[in-house]
């Protein structure tokens, strides 16, 4: 009896500890500064196995797609489309720098990068500072606790993040990002979500034996100076840049049977202004949009003409200045760009830009 009696005892201590370490865990979780949990959040992907069903929205709802997901630590995928019809039972299989995906004859549309790029610590720092980023309770996502984080500007006109991040792994459940105005750019949500201790390696292997093919590199970064060495036109630069962005990366468009364009991208952690120069007609993406383009306004601001047009949530500028074609792309307000735009001037290599 006495040992009955103590067995007992016994169980009810090794319960009771078992729930002050689960409590002791949640209270950690809890106690994390938002800012925090927005870096563990970053990793979280690279961390985790986990298999079920997202859907990915774009651009006010224009593009939406549902795909059975299976993930491998770090960075396999598969996705198998269960929408929209016109793609049902498409697969993508991505390996690293590797993927595969189903024959079709016309492909547009879901992009590899729609999975979403990590955010990098120093996006993450680049945010904070022009964000302000706080916790908002706890809701359930795929019937998962997680909570929930919104990032909002420091400066009118910026866009807005909202994550839903796993309470146990920090992984984004689910993520929204909105424009000034408050319209959903992008949508990311696991309706069906289940964690596995690893995912079978058949998954991510194509079938049939076919081979996996090396995706398509982004063109090389490079510094002003290097990418001013390499254009056979003089590079220009904004001398008056929205509050906030800091010029992140330079990089060379080489496109067949056309002159070489520059790319300079701006970023204040979340939002990008992409400024485009060439001395040809520059590329345009060729792209299926519910709602057509605003009508190009013809403006003068500070003696010079540019055009002005409205795109979804996007503002496009050009100007022709020096015989080198300009287009400023962003969603900050249109009188920013006007600005920055208007405030182009020929890059000295000597000199050091802050870009503040």
């Amino acid at each position: 009896m006495k040992l009955a009696k103590l067995l007992i005892c016994l169980g009810l201590l090794i319960y009771s500890l078992f729930l002050a370490d689960v409590s002791l865990l949640g209270a950690e979780s809890d106690s994390k500064s938002p800012v925090d949990m927005l870096k563990l959040s970053a990793d979280s992907e690279k961390k985790v196995n986990f298999q079920g069903i997202r859907k990915f929205e774009r651009h006010f709802g224009e593009r939406v797609y549902k795909a059975k997901v299976f993930h491998q630590a770090p960075d396999k995928w598969r996705l198998e489309f269960l929408e929209p019809e016109v793609r049902k039972g498409e697969i993508l299989i991505l390996d690293g720098r590797h993927f595969w995906r189903s024959p079709r004859e016309k492909r547009r549309g879901f992009r590899h990068r729609s999975l979403r790029r990590p955010l990098q610590t120093k996006d993450i720092e680049r945010l904070v500072s022009n964000y302000k980023v706080e916790t908002q309770g706890k809701e359930k996502i795929a019937g998962r606790k997680a909570f929930v984080i919104k990032c909002t500007g420091k400066y009118s006109g910026r866009p807005s993040l909202i994550l839903w991040v796993d309470e146990e792994n920090f992984l984004r459940l689910k993520e929204e990002r909105l424009s000034a105005d408050k319209k959903i750019t992008y949508r990311v949500e696991f309706e069906e979500i289940e964690f596995r201790g690893e995912i079978s390696p058949s998954h991510f292997k194509p079938p049939n034996g076919a081979k996996m093919q090396e995706s398509r590199q982004r063109s090389e970064e490079l510094s002003l100076a290097q990418a001013a060495g390499q254009l056979h036109f003089n590079v220009l630069l904004p001398k008056k840049v929205p509050r906030g962005f800091e010029l992140g990366r330079v990089r060379i468009i080489r496109r067949k049977g056309r002159k070489a364009v520059l790319h300079l991208a701006y970023t204040d952690g979340l939002a990008q202004i992409s400024l485009f120069e060439g001395t040809s007609d520059l590329p345009r993406r060729q792209a299926k949009r519910t709602a057509p383009p605003s009508p190009e306004e013809q403006i003068l601001h500070q003696g010079k003409s540019l055009s002005v047009k409205h795109w979804g949530h996007l503002n496009v500028l050009k100007v022709k200045q020096n015989q080198i074609n300009i287009t400023l792309i962003s969603e900050i307000p249109r009188q920013e760009l006007i600005n920055m735009i208007t405030s182009l001037e020929k890059f000295e290599p000597e000199e050091v830009h802050s870009n503040k």
